[in-house]
């Protein structure tokens, strides 16, 4: 897998300078107009492709260190989220491993959720189905359901806790916290 990841770079290296070649050489002939502007948007056309081939390598390079190293990187983006109580101690976790959506909430008799926090001291200010995690193009989005008391994120990179918009997806990273109501959920 390497070695073709090796080929694959080398191979968009070649694309970038053939198409800078292509390019320079159009204007040192002195072709005409149409032909110039055709090449060099021909040029700029394999360079973007090729930029992208790379970053999407280095990411995906990225991606396979992290979990060979052992991190919590999967192909779903494991990871887990913790309930903390008033003193900031873990006191339930739930993994999701594998998950791409889980629903948060609080189980009924109609309704089951991923996450049920209908034993947390504030259960009753948590809905049904308040909120929910989402995986998708490599991160987790966290969604408030229309719920009754919404959903904030206290963002690890400031320290500030935002309220989300009902309806709009927030990026969550591992060591924001998460509350639904006033129950804290670290995302690790």
């Amino acid at each position: 897998m390497k070695n073709n990841r090796e080929k694959k770079i080398r191979l968009d290296i070649t694309i970038l300078i053939i198409s800078c070649i292509f390019a320079a050489a159009a204007y040192v002939l002195q072709v005409p107009s149409s032909f110039f502007y055709m090449a060099v948007i021909l040029s700029l056309v394999l360079c973007a492709a090729a930029v992208t081939d790379l970053y999407r390598l280095k990411e995906q390079k990225d991606y396979e260190t992290e979990t060979a190293a052992g991190g919590r990187g999967s192909q779903y983006g494991a990871c887990e989220l913790i309930l903390l109580n008033e003193e900031e101690k873990p006191v339930k976790s739930w993994d999701l491993t594998g998950e791409v959506s889980v629903i948060i909430g609080r189980k009924s008799k109609d309704e089951d959720v991923d996450v049920d926090l209908g034993e947390c001291e504030y259960s009753a200010m948590i809905d049904v189905q308040h909120a929910t995690l989402n995986f998708c193009l490599n991160s987790w989005y966290l969604e408030d359901l229309d719920s009754h008391n919404g959903v904030k994120v206290r963002k690890i990179e400031d320290g500030v806790c935002y309220r989300l918009v009902q309806s709009r997806p927030c990026r969550i990273n591992p060591g924001d916290v998460i509350y639904i109501a006033n129950t804290k959920l670290l995302f690790t």
